[in-house]
């Protein structure tokens, strides 16, 4: 694999982009027609660093000479059958449709019964994305507050910043961390969301302290729900 990612502009030591004798990274030759690694035809192993290759797909004459020898690949290794109108005994191979491929997709069609395949990747962008070095994927973090080191922040350092904000509006004690907590798993239980809807608003870590907060609200919320349908 090239040391270096390797641009779609920039394939020049790409085997695979050369549109006259295309060849996989490993340098087995390329069918563009049937979008498919050759098999080995003659003189496998009588001529150093030199087989000739000849597409796996029927009535094709495209052939073709390994030159480079590595371990990756990037083309599909046999034709693509079509599943509508080939059979196990007599397969029918998918060709390149040229008018719908582009230069990064390819559109494979059948020749008999005009089905048409997905788009596939070229083998260009294949080798382009097989050279990249791996993406670091980050794992999801259900905290949305957090400390400049990525951690949750804790209660004590919330109540703080509520604290210096309550100052800065002018707010009493009335409304303190503790309060607004309180008052907002009161209000949202009385509306009749659960206990883990709640969790996520207040940051709770236990169902047990929802249930303390939101019970009573929800009990009057019951209450009058009954009462109504009483009438």
């Amino acid at each position: 694999m090239p040391d270096e990612p390797m641009m779609l502009d920039d394939m020049n030591d790409n085997p695979v982009a050369d549109e006259v004798n295309p060849k996989d990274i490993d340098g087995v030759p390329y069918c563009r027609t049937h979008h498919c690694r050759m098999k080995v035809a003659s003189g496998a192993g009588k001529t150093k660093g030199k087989d000739y290759y000849k597409c796996p797909g029927s009535r094709c004459d495209e052939t073709g000479v390994k030159i480079r020898s590595r371990v990756e690949t990037v083309v599909p290794p046999a034709a693509h059958e079509c599943p509508r109108c080939g059979t196990e005994k007599k397969p029918v191979y998918l060709v390149r449709d040229e008018s719908r491929s582009t230069s990064t997709g390819i559109v494979m069609v059948c020749p008999e019964c005009e089905y048409r395949g997905p788009m596939l990747a070229t083998p260009q962008l294949e080798a382009a994305i097989a050279a990249r070095p791996p993406l670091k994927v980050q794992p999801l973090d259900p905290t949305i507050v957090t400390k400049d080191d990525g951690t949750p922040v804790d209660y004590f350092r919330a109540a703080r910043w509520v604290r210096e904000v309550r100052k800065q509006v002018g707010a009493g004690k009335a409304h303190d961390i503790h309060a607004l907590r309180y008052t907002t798993a009161a209000e949202l239980g009385a509306l009749g969301l659960s206990d883990e809807v709640i969790m996520s608003v207040t940051g709770h870590a236990s169902v047990e302290m929802v249930r303390k907060y939101a019970g009573a609200a929800r009990q009057k919320a019951r209450a009058r729900e009954a009462q109504e349908k009483r009438k």
